[in-house]
């Protein structure tokens, strides 16, 4: 059973887009779509909100972490005020997710890995990538930053994790990509006033293995480490939402009046069985699709 969720959805908040628009480097062309791709398309208005777990830290970085620098290239002229907005809650969000994942907290500088921000066509969206360096691509659909923001913070939490999408656990056999925000992307929470992605801790892969697989012939053993153990205990995501690993969660698919409490025990996205992936078993650039 999941545990009680308050059926509150989200009221916009955050201001219009417009023309102005923050620090970008010098190219604002949009990179070429080749190499690593993982790519999702968000329902703007579907997804379940709470209020945040944890209590937000302000912006900025420890002294003592490690930091990544994001770069926003804002080619939907997203106002600055409202986009800096956006920032210093995935600045926050960033620790949150260093505390399950021990990845880097993130700032918004120029240099960075760039973060395509486009106003596209249809429900906002994203997309992230590796060509000769990771990047990320969020379609605004013209919308309100309350609309797209969760997929900003999807991309940007999925490229923390995985920045080279090409970090893959083995289960049963088949590849199962490591995208933290898929299993639960109808979901998300408030963190400093901006609606931000719910994502999966370790726990969620309880029992699959991380390194390449040894075969010989059609048969195949995994010997590496398991990501988290096969008995691994909850919480398994940040909003604590799922009540077992490999469980997606379905609530908010079908928009704000859809039944409440309900997952689905399925795979994640873009399960590859071996063999059907790679023939080499090799890992090669452009990693898993």
């Amino acid at each position: 059973m999941l545990r009680g969720i308050p059926a509150v959805l989200l009221v916009p908040a955050l201001a219009l887009s417009g023309p102005a628009h923050a620090a970008a480097p010098a190219s604002t062309g949009s990179p070429p779509l080749r190499r690593g791709r993982r790519a999702r398309i968000g329902l703007a208005g579907a997804a379940l909100e709470r209020h945040s777990p944890a209590a937000a830290e302000p912006p900025g970085c420890p002294a003592d972490v490690p930091v990544q620098t994001l770069t926003v290239v804002n080619q939907a002229h997203v106002r600055a005020f409202a986009l800096a907005k956006v920032e210093n809650s995935i600045v926050a969000q960033s620790l949150q997710l260093r505390a399950a994942w021990q990845t880097p907290c993130v700032q918004f500088a120029a240099g960075g890995w760039p973060v395509y921000l486009k106003i596209g066509a249809g429900e906002p969206h994203g997309e992230h990538f590796y060509y000769g360096q990771p990047y990320a691509l969020v379609w605004t659909g013209g919308a309100t930053s309350e609309s797209w923001s969760r997929d900003f913070s999807h991309e940007i939490l999925e490229t923390l994790v995985d920045p080279t999408t090409n970090r893959d656990v083995w289960r049963d056999s088949v590849d199962q990509a490591v995208e933290v925000a898929d299993p639960v992307e109808w979901n998300g929470y408030q963190l400093d006033g901006v609606f931000v992605s719910d994502f999966v801790f370790p726990s969620w892969f309880a029992g699959a293995t991380t390194g390449d697989p040894k075969c010989q012939g059609a048969v195949c053993v995994f010997p590496g480490p398991v990501i988290a153990p096969a008995d691994a205990s909850g919480p398994y995501d940040e909003l604590q939402l799922l009540s077992a690993p490999w469980r997606v969660s379905t609530i908010g698919r079908q928009g704000p009046m859809a039944r409440l409490g309900a997952t689905a025990t399925v795979r994640a996205p873009r399960s590859v069985p071996v063999g059907s992936l790679r023939a080499s078993l090799g890992y090669g650039p452009a990693g898993p699709v």
